[in-house]
């Protein structure tokens, strides 16, 4: 019996034993945690655009963590840098795959991390620079606002090409040579994040059920 688990179907305990894939408990996770929620907030779009400001809030908390699979590092006391290389790293693979104008290599990731996380996260609100898109003005994810100026977000797209980016991710894990940077980055920061965790409560647990 496992008492503490990652999603309904994965236990710590698997984690602990190191019978899943370390990538396929990352694609859970991810999955389970942001983008399956998110996706329940989509259902009635665009008839039902109010949850915006939720739905980019749940969505901006891929991108930290991101930041230390893809560095290998932690992001302790460089949130925004590890932030910033997630968003850059995402919004290559958007360039890459024309979902984005190319003015949109003008919007700074360290803007975008003050304006959407630091607003949101911090003051509840977006900054007059970078507003969510609930008329649907533009058909990217991220665009300039025509009318206001600044900056628009579409999270209901944000979530379509982040779900998207993600399994390319995991693909190129998948296909890395052993000795490759990314997934070497990658094993460390699962075992920082995942494996550590699931070893310490699988102790606890171990204890518990002995006692």
């Amino acid at each position: 019996m496992s008492l503490v688990r990652i999603t309904k179907d994965l236990s710590l305990e698997e984690v602990h034993r190191g019978t899943v894939d370390p990538i396929n408990v990352y694609t859970r996770l991810v999955d389970a945690w942001i983008f399956e929620p998110a996706k329940q907030m989509t259902k009635n779009y665009p008839n039902e655009t109010d949850h915006g400001m939720a739905l980019l809030a749940l969505l901006l908390l891929y991108f930290e963590p991101h930041g230390q699979f893809l560095t290998g590092k932690s992001s302790k006391g460089q949130s925004k840098h590890t932030f910033c290389t997630a968003f850059n790293a995402f919004r290559t693979y958007l360039s890459e795959h024309a979902k984005i104008p190319p003015e949109t290599n003008e919007l700074s990731p360290e803007s975008f991390y003050k304006w959407a996380r630091c607003g949101l996260f911090h003051s509840g609100r977006m900054s007059s620079e970078l507003l969510v898109d609930a008329l649907g003005i533009s058909t990217s994810c991220l665009a300039k606002n025509p009318i206001l100026g600044g900056w628009l977000v579409n999270p209901w797209q944000l979530l379509v090409h982040l779900r998207n980016y993600n399994e390319a991710y995991g693909l190129k894990l998948i296909k890395a040579d052993t000795n490759d940077r990314l997934r070497t980055n990658f094993l460390q920061t699962y075992q920082a994040l995942v494996k550590e965790p699931a070893d310490h409560f699988n102790t606890l647990q171990s204890k518990w059920l002995e006692a």
